[in-house]
């Protein structure tokens, strides 16, 4: 899989959100699977292709790598764990529209939290960009108070939050390989959904939700 390198950043980005335009038709396709139980099959098909992408990557290098990342990834996992979390139950009490533009503001997130933990300057522009992201969300969520939607709109607010914190820590740490920290985030939300789940009695529908949301 060393070819995906080769790659233009810009094409992944674009494969990255054709992706997730996915993700609330495969949430709302599940059958009858509790939110924790929806978290559980994602976080476990999740983790069974991140391995098989970590070990077609560093091959017998997978454990030492992991090892290396330290702290730092096991921090950038644990943060980003509660991202996969807001997701599924975000997903499940707002409309999938509403959950997409909350997670397209987190390049606000990145501009604000840039520039008070990393000293990086806002262009005009930014700034521009970033009032009118802050007015779309005061309306969306303003809006939801009277369509009974707010606590969906609030929760999916956490997941473009914390994909800034993890990207700082990322930053913060650049001399660190930190794709295990993705491992990691996986074994997080993996052991929410197994303690919380009320039972693991799947239908093979869901099942099969689970491995196209992992």
């Amino acid at each position: 899989m060393q070819f995906l390198y080769k790659i233009p950043g810009y094409i992944l980005l674009l494969f990255g959100g054709f992706c997730l335009s996915w993700g609330g038709f495969i949430v709302r396709s599940f059958e009858q699977s509790t939110v924790w139980e929806i978290l559980f099959l994602r976080s476990f098909f999740f983790l069974l292709a991140l391995s098989v992408f970590l070990i077609s990557i560093y091959k017998k290098n997978t454990f030492k790598i992991i090892k290396e990342s330290g702290y730092p990834a096991v921090l950038g996992g644990f943060v980003m764990s509660f991202s996969f979390v807001a997701f599924v139950i975000a997903m499940t009490n707002t409309t999938v529209a509403n959950v997409v533009f909350i997670i397209s503001t987190q390049t606000m997130f990145l501009a604000i939290f840039g520039y008070f933990y990393l000293k990086e300057k806002v262009s005009l522009i930014g700034s521009s960009s970033i009032f009118l992201a802050m007015s779309g969300i005061v309306i969306m969520v303003g809006d939801s108070i009277s369509t009974g939607s707010l606590f969906g709109n609030l929760v999916a607010l956490a997941i473009p939050i914390n994909f800034a914190i993890y990207v700082m820590i990322i930053r913060k740490n650049s001399k660190l390989d930190m794709v295990p920290a993705m491992f990691y985030s996986g074994i997080f939300s993996l052991i929410y959904g197994y303690f919380l789940s009320e039972s693991f009695d799947f239908t093979q529908h869901d099942i099969f939700m689970g491995f196209l949301l992992g």
